[in-house]
């Protein structure tokens, strides 16, 4: 059993597998960021060993305390630039959770893993937990990329992925939304420094390609984890009423997100669903409760959520060590 000063260290599933490392403080007037402070270079060295951690039970209430306690777990807090999803600033480095409809599921992925920088690692912070659902499932990108089957393994490592994005008004996030400018020249010079192709389109839509790795190699633990974005890209991710509107309204080349293999092949709908399977079977999560944090090393473990009712209020903070 592992200890830290003032508080209880258990594992979500059992101490033999070692998956979800829980800390919780035996007392509720623990002062939690003169805990953290005290006890920091510990938990980074947890944080790298197991790859997640569950801080509960640590009274965090507010959004100005996320913002404190993010300046503390990860020094170097990042804006969200290159959107795929839609998000509100909160403050400071601060940001909610992709607000997507409350029926629907978001695929397990690694945060950024489509574009050509991404966070080490990322915060989730628990203010109102959802009545039902909205769980967070989490699952080892290693796991992932162990247990992939071998073809489809090899022709991903091999080619890449190649990812489309189409940014219109009416369809998606904007490309304003997405980089968070009006101004077409400040997109042209970040699209150009991060090497990712693009055609404007009388300057209110963007087509933007950009090819990224399957895969990448821990910097930290020299292991091999699965991480790109190509099922939560890929057409077929998507709900059947949602995936039809969109296959009989645009071109492959039209949609406004879509996922080739790197030599621009198209993904076959049943490696998606293989892919996708895989993320399920060796996933688990946990209820959400008030003042939770979830710390995650976003190449080691992916993340996604449950479809949930009532009121859901996560907001996430991520960045490099």
């Amino acid at each position: 059993m592992l200890t830290l000063n003032d508080t209880r260290c258990y594992y979500f599933d059992d101490d033999i597998h070692q998956h979800l490392l829980i800390i919780s403080p035996t007392e509720t007037s623990l002062d939690l960021m003169g805990w953290l402070n005290f006890n920091l270079s510990e938990l980074k060295f947890y944080l790298q060993h197991h790859g997640a951690i569950l801080l509960r039970g640590f009274q965090l209430y507010s959004a100005q305390l996320c913002q404190k306690t993010a300046e503390t777990l990860i020094p170097h807090l990042l804006p969200y630039l290159n959107r795929s999803t839609p998000r509100t600033h909160i403050g400071g480095k601060i940001y909610t959770s992709t607000e997507y409809p409350p029926e629907q599921i978001i695929p397990q992925h690694n945060e950024n893993s489509y574009s050509h920088e991404w966070p080490e690692e990322i915060l989730f912070f628990c203010l109102v937990p959802p009545t039902i659902g909205g769980e967070t499932p989490i699952t080892d990108s290693r796991l992932i990329y162990q247990h992939m089957p071998h073809p489809l393994k090899k022709k991903f490592l091999e080619a890449g992925v190649l990812y489309l994005r189409n940014y219109r008004h009416a369809m998606g996030l904007s490309w304003q939304d997405a980089f968070q400018t009006s101004n077409p020249s400040e997109v042209d010079t970040y699209l150009k420094k991060a090497g990712i192709e693009w055609v404007w389109h009388h300057n209110e839509h963007l087509t933007t390609k950009y090819k990224g790795p399957a895969a990448i190699l821990h910097k930290m633990t020299n292991q091999h984890c699965w991480f790109n974005q190509a099922h939560l890209f890929h057409i077929y991710s998507l709900c059947e009423t949602y995936r039809n509107y969109l296959l009989n309204t645009y071109t492959s080349e039209e949609m406004p997100r879509h996922a080739y293999f790197g030599d621009q092949t198209e993904i076959e709908p049943d490696d998606i669903t293989q892919i996708l399977a895989l993320y399920q079977e060796h996933s688990y999560h946990f209820a959400w409760q008030r003042g939770d944090i979830l710390w995650l090393d976003n190449q080691l473990y992916a993340h996604g959520r449950f479809a949930f009712t009532g009121n859901r209020k996560i907001v996430v903070a991520m960045g490099n060590n």
